[in-house]
């Protein structure tokens, strides 16, 4: 008789946990709201110009290699000093590239007379400070309307190196030639311009 009137109790236990359920149930709702954040399209990338010599950098505002100074031992005229060109990207863009554009270096006087064969341009992607992947090295004329991707510099950014060609072997950009004693003295004057452009 005892153990009818558990399983009655157990019965009946279960139906009043199983109502209050069914009861808390019935008074369950939800509401939803968003959160949300508007990010501004950023595409802008900053510069930075160092010249360089021997172990000193030091920020300048142009790649200005002043007046040369002569190698009488092999009549050309060299630097003291070359220059690199730092450029970082501030962009939000899917994808995008930064494009070096030229115009010739030419004597203001004396027409005619350029160094456009006379400087060494290098492209490096710039891991960190001490540590740079070449990706082109050419000389100035040959520099026009090079063009580098968000892919190629992932992990890093562009840093590109000006300098006078020497004559050495090996350290000059295929087709570079030092400035000889035949070069028309003055000034001498171009212009590089950096885009970046979104690309698809």
């Amino acid at each position: 008789m005892r153990s009818k009137q558990l399983a009655l109790i157990i019965i009946l236990s279960m139906f009043l946990v199983a109502g209050s359920m069914s009861s808390f149930a019935q008074y369950t709702t939800n509401q939803q709201f968003d959160v949300r954040a508007s990010i501004p399209q950023q595409n802008g990338f900053n510069v930075t110009i160092s010249r360089v010599q021997g172990t000193t950098w030091s920020t300048r505002t142009s790649v200005d290699f002043g007046s040369l100074f002569f190698d009488g031992v092999n009549n050309i005229f060299l630097s003291n000093y070359y220059y690199a060109v730092d450029i970082g990207v501030l962009a939000n863009l899917p994808n995008w590239s930064i494009k070096h554009t030229t115009t010739s270096i030419v004597n203001t006087t004396v027409p005619g007379a350029t160094l456009d064969n006379n400087i060494n341009v290098s492209f490096v992607k710039q891991l960190d400070a001490a540590t740079a992947a070449p990706l082109d090295k050419v000389v100035y004329s040959n520099s026009n309307n090079k063009i580098y991707t968000k892919d190629q510099l992932l992990d890093g950014w562009l840093r590109i190196y000006y300098g006078v060609a020497t004559g050495e072997a090996g350290k000059d950009a295929p087709g570079a030639q030092p400035i000889g004693i035949n070069q028309p003295a003055g000034t001498y004057l171009g212009q590089v311009t950096l885009t970046l452009f979104q690309t698809p």
